[in-house]
């Protein structure tokens, strides 16, 4: 599933991606969402990456534009992310299954 949401107050933005980014103190992401269990968190704004050994990501980083992905325990991926040209937050979700997996 893919969509957005229009939002034209950049504040308001910058503040989402933040409590994101700091869900339970500083530098702490969201462990699930509902009953859903996230065991891992891309954040290209502020260059991090969970999975890897220096929490650095190996996709191209800036600190100008919003791009969370989480990656879930069931294999749905969302990455959340702001437009470069419209002031839109876009989500698209994903379901990964392994070849021959249905």
């Amino acid at each position: 599933m893919n969509s957005y949401f229009i939002c034209h107050d950049s504040q308001k933005i910058e503040k989402t991606f933040a409590n994101i980014a700091n869900w339970k103190g500083s530098g702490t992401y969201p462990q699930n969402l509902g009953p859903f269990k996230i065991v891992r968190v891309r954040d290209l704004q502020r260059c991090f990456d969970s999975s890897t050994s220096d929490k650095r990501p190996t996709l191209p980083c800036s600190s100008s534009s919003f791009m969370i992905t989480f990656y879930f325990e069931n294999n749905v991926v969302l990455t959340i992310r702001t437009s470069g040209t419209e002031p839109k937050v876009k989500y698209y979700s994903e379901i990964i299954s392994k070849p021959g997996g249905g």
